[in-house]
């Protein structure tokens, strides 16, 4: 029997054989770094006057920026 006989089933399997390793899901890559909590944020510094109005006509603003200071606090190294 030659080898030539059986074209199609013998290209059937080989591209099988091959479609399997071409089609292998490569590995995603990775997403490129975000800048660093310290690059963007900064300590925010408020006088009695606003953490007063702030207290009583936006608390969840301030909440948020006293969780921002204190990861500020303990994220970045302190300047001097």
């Amino acid at each position: 029997m030659r080898w030539t006989a059986f074209p199609v089933p013998i290209s059937a399997l080989l591209r099988l054989t091959a479609g399997s390793y071409l089609r292998s899901d490569p590995v995603p890559a990775a997403p490129p770094p975000g800048p660093a909590f310290c690059d963007v944020e900064e300590m925010r510094i408020f006088s009695e006057a606003e953490i007063d109005w702030r207290a009583t006509h936006a608390p969840w603003n301030l909440r948020r920026d006293l969780k921002t200071n204190a990861t500020w606090e303990a994220e970045c190294p302190a300047t001097s």
